[in-house]
Order: C-alpha cells, then structure tokens, then sequence
C-alpha cells in the first residue's frame, strides 16, 4: 500500500511538474505563432515599400553616375571638329570630335546641340563612330525639334531657363569658341580673320544637366538631359573681323545635351538592378509584365521612376509613364504557418502518449543511470585489479622467499620467475601510462630538414580544401635547415590555414581581394614561417591568450566561426616540440601574422 501510495504521489508530482508546464508553454507557443503571423502579414507593405526606395536609389545612383561622366564633357567637344591648341588657327591642328570618333555608351541615344539665338533651328546631332548623320537626323532629328519650339515658346523662355541650377563660369579661349560655332559656316572668312584671337579669353556660364521626359507627336517617349552654355555678348573683340563673326558678335545661348535609351531606363537597368536588392520572396514586375506568379498571394510596391527620381516631364500625367512593380510573395509565410500549425496540433494529440510513457521512461532513465554507475565502477575496480594483482603476487612470493618457506631450490626459481612476470606486467602498465603522457606533453626529437622542402609539399594539400585563389604562398630562397619534424611542421601550417580561413576568409571574386600568405622568412640569422591574412586581427588584450588551450577570441553571444581553441595552442605545443616558439603581431595595412621560429640545425 505504501509503495502504491508513493506511486500515485509520483504520477501527481509528474503531472503537476510536466503536464501544468507543457500546457502552458503550449498555449505560449500557440499565442506566440499567431502574434508572429500577423506581424510578418502587417510587415509586407513595409518590407516592400522599403525595397523599392532602395531599388530606387539603386537607379538614381546608376543615372547620375551616366549624367555625372556627361557632364565632364568640356563645351567643345560639341561639334564635328575641334581644335587642339591655342594658337592661331593657322597653327592650330582641327581633330574630330569625341561625339563623332569614340563609342556611345548603351544607355545614350546620340548628342545634339542648337542654339536658342538661331532662329533657323540648326541642329546638330552626333551618334559616336559608325553612325551616320543622315540615320540620326531621320530617327532623332524630329523629336529634338520638338524640343526646340517649346524651348523658343512665347512666355516659355524664362520658365524653361529656371529649370537649370546655378551655373558654373568657365573661362574659355575665344578661339575655341568661335572655331565651335562658325567652321561648318564660312571657313575661309573665318580662318582670314582669326589672326588676332589666339590668346584672348571669354568667360561662359554652363549649367549641370537638367533631365526630363516628354511623349513626342508620334507618342515615342523621350528622355533627354540638356544643360545651358550661355556666352553673354556683345563682344567688342569680334567687331573688326570679317562678316562670317557677326553670328557670334551677340552671344550664344546653346542648349547641349543627349538622349537617354528609354529601353535602358525603364527596362533594362530596372532589371539588371534588381538582382542585387530582391530576397527570395520579392520578384520584379516589369512594365506589362505579369502582375502576379498565377495567383493572388503577392502585395505590390509600386515604383514611377520618372516621379520618384524627381525628373521633369511635359504633363503631369507622363509621371507615372511605365510603373514598375515589386511583388512580395505572401503564399509562403501562409504555407509556413499552415505547416506549423498543424505540427502544433499533430505535437498536443503526441502529448497523451508521451505522457502515458513519461513515468516509464523516467524509471528506464534512473535504471541506465545506475547501470551506468555499476559500469563506472566495474571499470574502476578493473583498473585497481591491475595494479592490485602484479603487487601481490610480488609480495606474496617474496615474503615466502625472504621466509624461508619456499622450498627446494626449483621451487624458488619458479617464484623468483613468477616475480619477474608480475614485475613484467607492472612495468609494461606504467610504461604505457607514461607513453601517454609523454605523447600528451609533445615530446619530440626534431632533426635538421628543409622547411621550405616540407612546405611547398604542402602546397597542393591545403590548396585544394580552400576556395581557388584564397591561399599563396613566398618562399624565401636558400634557407638554411633548422630543427623540425615533418609532423610538427604539418601540423603547424595546416592550423594556422584552417585559423585564417575561419577568422579571415578570403572571396577572390571580390575585387582587390587579397589571398592569405603563407610565407618563410630569413632574416638576421633567423628562419620563421608565418601566415599572414586581412582580417580583423586580434585586440590587444587578446594578443597574449590566443595561444592558450581552448581559448577563443571574444564571447560565445558575438563569435561566429567554429572551434575549440585548440589549433593556436597546438601550434605553440609544437613549435616548441621542436624547440622553436610561436606568436603574434598585427599586420601593418590591417590583419594578422602569425609567426613561428624554428631553432637553426646548428644549435
């Protein structure tokens, strides 16, 4: 009765101590799935929202850097011809221009220039090499003039020119300028009168790039950067020259610019960069592309480049021309916790059973326990035994010798061999155990050898358990030998690889990567091997530990490389093994060198 009673006081305490917590740590977990669920659903909107202005930023990085490396362009480089000195035209040597002689980037269409004064609306137009003036003009040439009437609208003018920033004044050779604006026009008049222009100078106002976007009267969208080259006149020094100046002697007022591919800026780039921000839940919608994978769990971000870029555009509706989408896949996180779900239920309707075999499991617990104790115990009293037996038979057949009582002189010898056997046995034990010790303690006997030998043996085997390219290797010519092991020295180098690689791992895709270095060293008497890597180093409080046995660098919470600390104190062990010793500096530049000293085989 008593031992029922202590039973049902077991299964009590049982139910008390593990159903009440399961329970509620169930209905914990239960709460918390559900709380987790609707935050990642409330979090869509917020996580797609986000992606897209980074995707936007993304863009508007890649665009100002095209307007950016535009904008180096120097004034003359707008035309057909420009000339390399300033010097009289005479002496001067007239070269192509960039625009016509190098190759346009992808996202450029061609260059234009026109000037605002010129009512006739000349417009010149350049694609870079292997384009033909007479293709352009067809294909962009309409477009542009288009451009050129809203530029010279009654009431227009001021509006259109507010739209540039703060001009920046450069001063220019006037010799530049007027071979610029006046070659095509008369070039006999112009080279008659140049003479006295070489090294007077004039100062013009350029304006940075402004960009905006229009629909041309054949609907085609056009995306154009422009920027203002404005020469103020008028210019007394053009007065006294020929007729072929007087197109110049006012001013000029250019309006310079290119326009952008709108395949490259609503498809392409968009596509291309999109890689480079999207998680494994997000895809890109491009412009009527599928709004969704072939169901209705996705959120869409919207993304109207033309308004979240700022750029102009000719009516207000043009911007939202071509939305883009980021779609936010929230089938996924509704199968996930579907699948958790019904783990919880499948884990309450488990629970029955595993209570029902919780009390048996208990008993069958204590009973491994105490079986484990008997084991623990048999293996101790094993132990004692072989120490135990040899002793006594030692005692027990030297008493009965020193007694007197062993008999014919046979009898004798057959104990003083039974003696011998235990002693035998004895020492054979202790032998052992010392063996261990000395293995433990690293007892070497290191010998003169070539260490650079034993380390480009190395090369191939450390090689290939790396990334390609992560691992080089210096090794320094006619070395002297030093005392070592082959076994101590692969032992060293191949733990200081595996500690750089884990604290300092190498991508060689990464541009200006650099590898780790294997290296040796010869250098006031003194031969060393050292690994050196671009990691973060070792703080300086730390430098002195590393080397200990199963000591790591900073806390179990912040480390994220494996390990038990035994690689760098391994390396130590070794290295003094063989008599050397080990160590620690930073690296100038950033990282690590790992340093051992092998003692000379002359010592």
């Amino acid at each position: 009765m008593v031992q029922l009673r202590t039973h049902r006081t077991a299964l009590i305490l049982y139910g008390v101590l593990i159903v009440l917590p399961t329970l509620v740590l169930g209905g914990l977990l239960w709460h918390q799935q559900i709380g987790n669920y609707e935050a990642e659903r409330e979090a869509i909107p917020h996580k797609a929202e986000d992606t897209a202005a980074r995707f936007v930023d993304l863009i508007h990085d890649r665009v100002q850097r095209l307007i950016d490396g535009e904008a180096e362009r120097p004034f003359a480089d707008y035309g057909s011809l420009m000339i390399t000195a300033d010097v009289s035209l005479a002496e001067a040597t007239a070269v192509t221009s960039p625009l016509v002689s190098e190759k346009r980037r992808d996202a450029i269409l061609t260059w234009f220039c026109f000037d605002l004064r010129d009512r006739e609306m000349a417009l010149d137009l350049w694609g870079g090499s292997n384009s033909k003036e007479s293709v352009l003009e067809a294909e962009y040439g309409p477009a542009l003039r288009e451009l050129m009437k809203r530029f010279l609208e009654e009431g227009v003018m001021i509006k259109m020119f507010s739209r540039w920033d703060q001009p920046q004044s450069v001063d220019v050779s006037l010799l530049q300028v007027v071979f610029n604006r006046l070659h095509k026009r008369d070039f006999d008049c112009l080279q008659f009168g140049q003479g006295g222009l070489s090294h007077l100078k004039v100062t013009l106002d350029v304006t940075p790039f402004h960009v905006q976007f229009f629909l041309d009267s054949k609907g085609v969208p056009r995306l154009v950067a422009t920027r203002r080259v404005l020469l103020y006149g008028p210019l007394p020094e053009l007065a006294s020259y020929g007729s072929c100046f007087d197109a110049l002697a006012g001013g000029m007022s250019l309006i310079q610019g290119f326009l952008i591919d709108p395949d490259w800026f609503f498809r392409d780039l968009p596509a291309q960069l999109a890689r480079s921000v999207l998680d494994s839940s997000q895809r890109f919608v491009p412009y009527g592309g599928d709004p969704c994978c072939g169901g209705t769990g996705e959120y869409h971000a919207e993304i109207r480049l033309l308004a979240d870029l700022g750029f102009e555009t000719a009516a207000p509706e043009e911007r939202d021309f071509r939305p883009l989408k980021i779609a936010v896949d929230y089938q996924t996180i509704e199968s996930t916790y579907s699948s958790l779900r019904w783990s919880f239920l499948a884990l309450a309707a488990m629970l029955g059973v595993s209570l029902s075999t919780g009390m048996w499991l208990l008993l069958r617990s204590v009973r491994k326990d105490l079986e484990q104790a008997a084991r623990t115990e048999n293996f101790v009293a094993a132990v004692t035994h072989e120490l135990r037996t040899p002793l006594t038979s030692i005692k027990m057949y030297g008493e009965m010798l020193l007694d007197g009582d062993a008999g014919p002189a046979e009898k004798q010898r057959e104990y003083y061999k039974r003696i011998v056997r235990a002693s035998e046995r004895l020492n054979t034990l202790v032998e052992r155990v010392l063996e261990k010790a000395r293995l433990s303690a690293g007892s070497t006997q290191a010998e003169p050898g070539d260490l650079n030998a034993l380390v480009a043996g190395l090369q191939r085997q450390l090689v290939q358990y790396g990334p390609e390219g992560d691992l080089a290797f210096e090794l320094a010519p006619e070395i002297p030998e030093v005392l070592l092991t082959p076994e101590a020295v692969v032992s060293i180098v191949s733990n200081l690889v595996e500690n750089a690689r884990k604290y300092a791992p190498v991508d060689p895709a990464q541009p200006g990567a650099e590898p780790i270095l294997v290296r040796t060293r010869f250098e006031n008497g003194e031969v060393s091997l050292e690994v050196l890597d671009r990691g973060p180093g070792v703080p300086a409080d730390e430098a002195g530990k590393v080397f200990e046995a199963f000591y790591r660098v900073g806390t179990e919470a912040t480390r994220t490389a494996r390990g038990a600390g035994l690689g760098l104190h391994l390396v130590m062990l070794q290295a003094r093994s063989i008599g050397g010793d080990a160590g620690y500096r930073p690296r100038p530049g950033g990282g690590a060198v790992f340093w051992v000293h092998f003692a000379p085989a002359e010592a």
